[in-house]
């Protein structure tokens, strides 16, 4: 019982000092645009906003073709303005040049990235390429881009959806399941249990904070998403209570599912602060 006390009140702790350091990051979504016919020749690639999301914090043209940074400007006159030139409200992180990856142009985009946005494609010899507007439909987008005619060409939301399931539904088993060894529950029951238990969480979480990302933006699903992480952590409890055997006592469960979900709740925060430092 004092192992357990002594576990619980550090993964207490280490969630505060998580949450206290990190308190800006939240849950953030992330953009991946594969970039089809890429140009045979020097380009830059951003996402033009609308001006409510427009700052004063351009970027250090030093480091940049300066022509090339102009055309990025050159839609500016119909209220568009490219979000990593002149610096948004919502602390986007990316690059001007892509990633060359498995032979593709690869460009990321994270932290926070705004509700509707367009792609913009400049390059060295004067050609601009810019899409449709998007809007943003889940936490996880992948789309490709074609810079020659500008169409945009997205998965389903199915696949974005189970992409998402999968990305957090894994790394949430392994962990958990460690935790439940840790405790000594594991048995052919609480394992049951225990997977149909994460798979139901993590698709209503999913489904839930995707719906409400399309209907109400990306600040509506963050307020969702901890809502919901909230009902889930005493929904998990509930069941590893009532549905787990009874081999343990009580105090051991409970203690189990508290510490399975602060643990899951901190690998969260570290994979973000992860992502967000390598972009």
């Amino acid at each position: 019982m004092r192992k357990i006390i002594t576990l619980l009140f550090c993964a207490l702790i280490l969630s505060w000092t998580t949450i206290y350091v990190h308190a800006d990051m939240g849950p953030k979504p992330e953009l991946k645009i594969t970039l089809t016919h890429a140009p045979n020749e020097a380009y830059y690639l951003d996402l033009l906003v609308d001006s409510e999301y427009l700052i004063d914090e351009p970027i250090d043209n030093t480091k940049y073709n300066a022509s090339m940074i102009e055309q990025l400007r050159s839609l500016e006159i119909d209220g568009w303005y490219p979000a990593l030139v002149n610096g948004t409200s919502l602390r986007m992180h990316g690059k001007l040049e892509g990633t060359l990856t498995g032979g593709k142009m690869i460009h990321q985009f994270g932290y926070h990235i705004p509700d509707r946005f367009r792609i913009i494609v400049v390059t060295a010899s004067g050609k601009t390429t810019v899409s449709d507007v998007i809007t943003l439909e889940s936490f996880y987008t992948a789309l490709s881009f074609n810079a020659i005619n500008g169409e945009i060409t997205k998965p389903s939301l199915i696949m974005l959806y189970a992409i998402q399931i999968f990305s957090t539904l894994i790394p949430t088993l392994i962990l958990e399941f460690l935790v439940l060894l840790i405790f000594k529950l594991y048995s052919k029951r609480n394992l049951i249990v225990f997977l149909i238990m994460n798979i139901v969480t993590q698709i209503f979480l999913t489904f839930t904070v995707n719906a409400t990302l399309i209907t109400t933006g990306l600040l509506g699903a963050i307020f969702v998403l901890l809502l919901v992480e909230g009902l889930i952590w005493i929904f998990e409890i509930i069941v590893v209570w009532k549905f787990f055997d009874k081999q343990k006592r009580t105090s051991v469960r409970i203690s189990y599912a508290l510490i399975a979900n602060i643990l899951s709740f901190i690998m969260g925060f570290v994979l973000i602060f992860i992502q967000s430092t390598w972009m």
